[in-house]
């Protein structure tokens, strides 16, 4: 499968949420609930487990939450080291200009790397429900390798710019966080749907 290919049937996936307005409505207005917004991390998991382009429910709240805190306490613990570094090279800039910049760029080159794996690594626990899997660095690096470094690299720098698209429409007009909070639901089945074909074709996982 082409990374293209990917993209299109992550497209077409998405386009399934305006055939239900009601669970487009309910992802909406999670997406604007500080902290009950983990709901719609704990939807893109069940998306991707899912394994399918028919979208599943939006229910078990509790349970969407618990996996959305799960996402986000394994991304906090990949970018601890270098939001450490970024961290100490903004305080020491008072003391020594040069080797606070050199902290600085250490910690951002180290969490674009970081990045990249925590990325994987995170649909590799949400497949196997594993919180450890998530760590497990030969195993994840062994997927990426084998879906290819070439897509994979194109898929999460194509998401990332997706989502400061995303988020720099809330800064367009006074009610551009309407916008916004519009096309966080799309994005979300949009990302999930293309880690699991990405994952898929690392994990040698036959899709339907």
């Amino acid at each position: 499968m082409q990374i293209e290919e990917i993209f299109a049937d992550g497209i077409e996936t998405s386009k399934k949420l305006l055939e239900d307005t009601p669970k487009l409505l309910l992802l909406v207005v999670l997406t604007v609930i500080p902290i009950i917004d983990l709901i719609l991390l704990g939807y893109f998991a069940r998306v991707i487990r899912n394994a399918s382009r028919d979208l599943p429910e939006v229910s078990d709240f509790m349970g969407l939450f618990i996996e959305g805190l799960k996402i986000m306490v394994v991304l906090l613990i990949y970018l601890l080291i270098p939001i450490a570094l970024i961290l100490a090279g903004v305080w020491m800039t008072i003391f020594s200009g040069g080797f606070a910049l050199g902290l600085f760029l250490a910690g951002a080159f180290l969490s674009l790397l970081i990045a990249l794996i925590a990325a994987m690594g995170i649909v590799h626990m949400i497949w196997n429900q594993s919180f450890a899997k998530a760590f497990s660095f030969g195993e994840i690096i062994e997927i990426i390798r084998t879906a290819g470094w070439g897509s994979y690299l194109i898929w999460v720098l194509s998401l990332w710019v997706l989502s400061l698209v995303v988020s720099a429409l809330s800064q367009l007009t006074p009610i551009g966080w309407v916008v916004t909070a519009f096309i966080t639901p799309f994005f979300t089945v949009f990302a999930a749907r293309t880690a699991y074909l990405i994952y898929s074709l690392g994990a040698g996982i036959v899709m339907d």
